[in-house]
């Protein structure tokens, strides 16, 4: 059921990206905080702003791929 835009993209790879980029700006909020213990923030934090980064890599490489095979 997933139809796809003028470029190729789903609303799944859309919501997908938009997850990561939430992972990744809560990690980098708790980096930034200061309202949980430091090793704490600073553990999960990184964590979450990795998790962020490394699930959005494959998805960017997707979406410039389908695009370079479209366009």
């Amino acid at each position: 059921m997933a139809t796809e835009t003028e470029n190729g993209i789903t609303l799944p790879l859309v919501l997908t990206i938009g997850g990561t980029r939430v992972l990744g700006g809560i990690g980098l909020g708790l980096l930034l905080a200061e309202k949980m213990d430091g090793a704490t923030r600073h553990s999960v934090g990184k964590a979450l702003l990795a998790a962020g980064i490394a699930s959005t890599i494959p998805l960017l490489g997707r979406v410039l791929v389908q695009s370079v095979c479209r366009g």
